[in-house]
């Protein structure tokens, strides 16, 4: 399965710790409509399933998140989103599950600023999605075993999709491939293209939805693999090892 995530805007109303909305130095902004039509144009043709409506920053500050799931539905794509929750109520939840939100989850992390009236708030929309048949999980990204521990005894009969956090050690260059270029990209606000979640400021570039085609995006995707196989890869990924990390944790990267 290809999944695309189109990041509507890079603001956030929370400021969780290691998050790249704020560490970012590129600019802050909303994906205009022509872009997002544009982008959505771009995933059709790359036979996307699913678009995931999030980066870095939180979809509900979007002011236009009703029409961009008419406008994902409308070309047979699965819209879904994360977000951090603070934002959401029953009615928001009913009306996108009604005009056709494929999947919902709900951030849930160690370093986000929880209290126990909002982890009651995040229980409430959890238990209402699933109630009304929204296909909703948690999402959980854990860098330690204290950390999984720890939201595992606050989730443990939930639905979690549990996630690895990103592992970048400068003293190591990884020697294997990555798996995940083929199945993701991500488009910025501006249009931006870009491989992976962890390219905050335009460190790899495949194009812009602007100018960009598929054949393209393909021979970008070529290029970068050719470039990891050879040693001569880019540094975010030089040092990344979310491939070959060995964390003791009994968890898996979500599919």
């Amino acid at each position: 399965m290809i999944l695309c995530q189109i990041e509507l805007t890079n603001y956030c109303n929370f400021r969780c710790n290691g998050c790249l909305s704020y560490i970012a130095k590129r600019p802050k902004g909303i994906m205009p409509l022509d872009i997002l039509q544009k982008s959505i144009n771009l995933c059709k043709e790359l036979n996307v399933q699913e678009i995931w409506l999030q980066n870095w920053g939180e979809p509900l500050l979007y002011p236009y998140m009703n029409k961009v799931i008419y406008m994902i539905v409308k070309e047979n794509i699965k819209p879904c989103f994360i977000t951090n929750g603070s934002l959401l109520n029953k009615s928001l939840i009913k009306y996108f599950y009604k005009i056709g939100l494929h999947k919902l989850n709900i951030s849930f992390n160690a370093s986000t600023p929880i209290n126990f009236s909002f982890i009651s708030h995040l229980y409430d929309m959890y238990d209402y999605a699933n109630h009304i048949g929204l296909d909703c999980y948690f999402r959980s990204v854990v860098f330690s075993k204290t950390e999984y521990l720890d939201i595992y005894s606050k989730l443990k009969d939930k639905k979690v999709n549990w996630q690895r956090g990103m592992i970048h050690d400068d003293s190591k260059i990884r020697n294997l491939d990555c798996p995940a270029i083929d199945k993701n990209f991500i488009i910025y606000w501006d249009g931006t293209i870009v491989p992976c979640c962890q390219v905050g400021d335009n460190e790899i570039v495949y194009g812009n939805v602007l100018s960009c085609n598929t054949s393209t995006i393909n021979l970008k995707i070529r290029e970068l693999h050719r470039y990891i196989k050879s040693g001569t890869m880019p540094s975010i990924c030089r040092h990344c090892f979310e491939v070959n990390c060995n964390i003791p944790i009994k968890y898996k990267l979500s599919e």
